[in-house]
């Protein structure tokens, strides 16, 4: 009986001991996760500042295009109204 209760004793403990390490490493692997996430959050509003600078650059570049395509049709205008006008001549 003295050993059986030794034995309860013994395991009992060794296994308290195992799931307090066990617990420490699984706070410690949190704590190294939460960092990761951390970084990777600030890694996203890092690349979202980027995307937002390049559709803004992009858009102004559209409006650019716009304007010189509309300025280019503008002279093709005039200029065919010019060789038209020096043709009936």
């Amino acid at each position: 009986m003295y050993i059986n209760s030794f034995r309860t004793i013994f395991l009992t403990t060794a296994t308290a001991a195992a799931l307090t390490l066990t617990g420490c490493a699984s706070n410690s692997d949190l704590a190294q996760l939460q960092g990761q996430v951390q970084q990777l959050k600030q890694q996203v509003g890092q690349t979202q500042q980027t995307a937002d600078q390049a559709l803004q650059k992009a858009t102004a570049a559209q409006s650019t295009a716009l304007t010189a395509e509309q300025t280019a049709a503008d002279t093709n205008k005039r200029i065919d109204q010019m060789f038209k006008k020096s043709m009936r001549k």
